[in-house]
């Protein structure tokens, strides 16, 4: 029997407090603010109490206590006598507290939660680049069981093989087994429930080890094929213990030249991902966890994340074993090796990640050594003989940002910020390692190219690029098995990093998770749907001297065709020459003039296709000083034309370049199979609208509280974001819903989210925001 214990804890705030607040699990120690602030208000200890009922029948009885996470030392007491200190918080912990237990009385439970980033322990002991927040932030429970019991099963399917049957593995771990024991183990389809193997087993050794062939489908990317392993412990033919998880049947290997799954090769194309939040850090519930993994897969279509730089929520592993999204997972670490026993607590660290997440067919890689860290080939060799120990059939890696080093792993994992902007996009294969290996890119841009919603567009755009180049180059390559750009969001970190306001603004998502430019480069790769997103508001303004060359689109249509004030200007074709490797490169529109001066100016082609290069460079270097070639080819235009200088330039200002009254409506319609299937159309704003957006609109309390995060954006008339808008906005909340964060807020480059969780009750709920001469609003089911 499971009961989950995440209502009504006695927070406080730190241990010497005697005022007490009742809160929920997942919680954070404070509440965050978005930015400007000082890291040191999370670093402190808190207490968490709680009262059980210990009911006469858990007597003789294994009572197990299991927090999913405490950041980052919890000290653990039932009725004040100490029963179990945990110094990792990252990953779970479960304490017997059977012998503590008065039967029949009420019990109190006491965590002593230490945030302090002082702690002889990963990932601290140096400069860290992100926050690590404090309090109980995932949930907690409780598991009665007989004192015979399983105390853990590992799971372990390979593909379908020749005979169309696939095999699994199975280690079925049981406490206090007798001679009268038996197991009996089934395995469920999840889609359909259909039972595809059942099989009694006599149990006469406390570790079993079992393999059997079933017919079943393999789990990959598209199909995600889980199956359900029930394991049922009996003595005396009495039901004593039941334990339920799933898996997957696939062969997840890294070779040489890439990366197979189920023997077909994959190119990895994934983004690092930080499970923070803004206002709650790291404490949410699943729902929003889920919807990152959505996000990642379905939004963003790429087929891998990196859990950087420590394991996460299960709700998130979860969702992603669910939507086939490939998982690499890493101990806790950022750079820093500390003394012996810090290097201990890292070992003990990759046991317990092994250990807890193992049975997850998306998870294809173990991280065994600290982000980025110098080369430790003694620490390096235990980690990564632990991780072989608990899981034989995973490979490991080591995510480094060195060149040549020592290669303990199975895989070359290398962070790679070769990428300036210039020529060269990722450094060479036998640049980085030793030798022919398995190799795989953990992170590239980021630190080298910080964009923000509300930057110029210009920027905005390279930002864009640059993720385009790299991924065009990964893909190009094959001895690179694959990447994960940095980052899928924007997140908050010490002093010594991010702008300067305590954010890293790495992502290609905010904090809220809405895109920016450089998210429709990844979300554009794919067919499932139409994506266009000309990364452009056309205003001169936003561009040196008024002016630009081009601009760029992300899309997966075969082409955009483009009008300005109703007349058909040109057709624009996928970039092919600079990113041939691309599934679908973007498309650089640089003619906004088409046959304009001829057809209606009435100049002659040559005219036209002069005046075309003259803009070309004068977009880039300014009207000034233009270079004797062009000079003389202006003179032939004007001579030719019979013109003055001042009536050419009088000419285009009116028709060209949009000065004046002369305001221009631009329509990109994307073309896909004949067929336009997505219109963009800039021009002048005349109207701001808001529009929410919530990952869920029907909200249930299940384990704890149910949470539906909310984006905000402000749309001109045509939808186009307004990235300069940053009114304050006002959030008011109506119905059995709470607001979790400020009541008033601002929009920072035309964007915002809020989080609303449930509070116990049912029914209608409205999130109302309000700005100055706007409002929006959505609704809510609670049940």
């Amino acid at each position: 029997m499971r009961i989950h214990i995440n209502d009504d804890w006695q927070f406080y705030p730190s241990v010497e407090s005697s005022e007490s607040f009742t809160v929920r699990l997942p919680h954070s120690n404070v509440d965050m603010p978005y930015n400007c602030f000082d890291e040191a208000i999370y670093q402190k200890i808190s207490k968490y109490e709680k009262i059980i009922h210990a009911d006469n029948s858990w007597e003789n009885k294994t009572i197990l206590l299991t927090f999913s996470a405490v950041a980052h030392e919890a000290e653990v007491y039932i009725n004040d006598r100490h029963v179990y200190s945990n110094s990792c918080g990252y990953t779970s912990f479960t304490v017997d507290i059977s012998q503590y237990i008065e039967w029949g009385k009420e019990n109190r439970i006491t965590v002593i939660a230490d945030a302090y980033e002082t702690l002889n322990q990963p990932p601290f002991g140096n400069v860290i680049d992100y926050m690590t927040y404090g309090g109980i932030y995932r949930e907690a429970y409780i598991d009665i069981k007989e004192k015979t019991h399983i105390s853990d099963v590992f799971v372990s399917g390979k593909a379908k093989a020749a005979d169309g049957l696939c095999e699994f593995f199975a280690e079925v771990q049981i406490v206090n087994c007798t001679e009268d024991c038996e197991i009996q183990l089934s395995i469920f389809a999840v889609k359909d429930n259909e039972c595809v193997f059942e099989k009694y087993y006599p149990v006469r050794k406390e570790i079993i080890h079992l393999s059997e062939k079933v017919p079943a489908e393999n789990w990959d990317i598209d199909n995600p094929n889980l199956y359900r392993i029930t394991v049922k412990l009996y003595r005396n033919k009495k039901l004593s213990d039941e334990y339920c998880d799933r898996f997957g049947f696939r062969d997840a290997i890294f070779k040489n030249d890439g990366f197979y799954l189920n023997g077909k090769k994959v190119k990895v194309t994934g983004l690092n991902r930080h499970q923070s939040y803004a206002y709650t850090g790291y404490a949410m519930s699943k729902r929003v966890q889920i919807n990152d993994a959505d996000i990642l897969k379905n939004m963003l279509n790429v087929n891998a994340v990196r859990t950087s730089h420590y394991p996460q929520s299960k709700h998130f592993i979860n969702r992603c074993d669910e939507i086939g999204l490939l998982v690499f997972t890493e101990i806790p670490g950022w750079q820093h090796i500390g003394d012996e026993q810090w290097k201990k607590k890292a070992v003990e660290n990759t046991e317990n990640m092994v250990k807890q997440y193992r049975n997850h067919p998306s998870i294809i890689l173990w991280g065994v050594r600290i982000n980025e860290s110098p080369d430790d080939d003694d620490f390096y060799r235990q980690t990564n003989k632990v991780a072989k120990q608990y899981d034989s059939y995973r490979q490991t890696g080591g995510v480094r940002c060195i060149k040549k080093s020592s290669f303990l792993e199975d895989v070359y994992t290398y962070n790679d910020f070769t990428h300036n902007g210039t020529k060269q996009v990722i450094a060479k294969k036998k640049d980085v390692t030793k030798g022919d290996v398995p190799y795989l890119i953990t992170e590239y841009n980021g630190h080298m190219y910080p964009t923000k919603m509300f930057d110029d567009q210009p920027h905005r755009t390279e930002h864009a690029l640059r993720h385009a180049r790299v991924l065009n180059a990964v893909m190009g390559d094959d001895g690179v098995a694959g990447s994960f750009g940095w980052c899928m969001n924007d997140y908050n970190t010490h002093k010594d990093f991010g702008s300067g306001d305590r954010i890293c603004y790495h992502g290609v998502l905010d904090m809220f998770r809405n895109p920016k430019d450089a998210a429709y480069v990844y979300a554009s790769q794919t067919d499932k749907y139409p994506v266009m997103h000309v990364a452009t508001s056309m205003s001169k303004g936003d561009y040196p001297m008024a002016m630009t060359k081009s601009v760029w689109a992300f899309t997966n249509c075969d082409y955009i065709k483009m009008s300005i004030n109703g007349k058909h200007i040109k057709d624009f074709y996928p970039d092919r020459k600079r990113f041939k490797h691309l599934l679908h490169p973007p498309i650089e529109i640089d003619d906004f003039t088409g046959n304009m001066l001829i057809d209606d100016l009435h100049f002659s082609e040559y005219s036209s296709r002069v005046i075309k290069k003259l803009l070309s460079y004068i977009y880039v270097n300014g009207p000034e000083n233009l270079p004797l070639g062009y000079m003389l080819m202006l003179v032939t235009v004007l001579i030719k034309e019979k013109l003055t200088i001042n009536k050419l330039t009088e000419i285009i200002t009116a028709h060209v370049a949009g000065w004046g009254d002369n305001v221009k409506q631009y329509v990109f319609e994307g073309i896909k199979d004949g067929k336009t299937v997505i219109t963009e159309i800039k021009e002048p704003m005349n109207k701001m609208q808001l529009v929410l957006s919530a990952d869920a609109h029907e909200l249930k309390e299940e384990e704890t509280y149910d949470t539906a995060s909310v984006t905000i954006r402000a749309v001109d008339q045509n939808m186009n974001l307004l990235n300069y808008c940053n009114e304050p906005l006002r959030i008011v909340t109506e119905g059995p819903i709470k607001l979790i964060g400020p009541e008033l807020i601002s929009l920072k480059g035309g964007c915002a989210g809020v989080y609303v969780k449930t509070d116990k009750q049912s029914g209608k709920a409205v999130l109302r925001v309000i700005g100055k001469d706007v409002t929006a609003e959505t609704e809510f089911s609670v049940s």
